[in-house]
């Protein structure tokens, strides 16, 4: 909606910073963004935080 922000977004909720680390690193996951995402990206920000229960 405005000039410069990002066209789409990817939200996942994992249960701690092991989680993260297993879905980064998880060989489908490592495909997928080679063979679907960065062909079509030009540019890419990312931001993990913890949220508190």
């Amino acid at each position: 909606m405005r000039d410069g922000n990002a066209d789409f977004a990817v939200v996942a909720v994992l249960a701690d910073e092991e989680g993260v680390r297993a879905y980064l690193d998880h060989p489908e996951h490592v495909r997928v963004v080679e063979t679907r995402v960065k062909p079509i990206v030009a540019t890419r920000s990312a931001v993990q935080m913890a949220i508190a229960d």
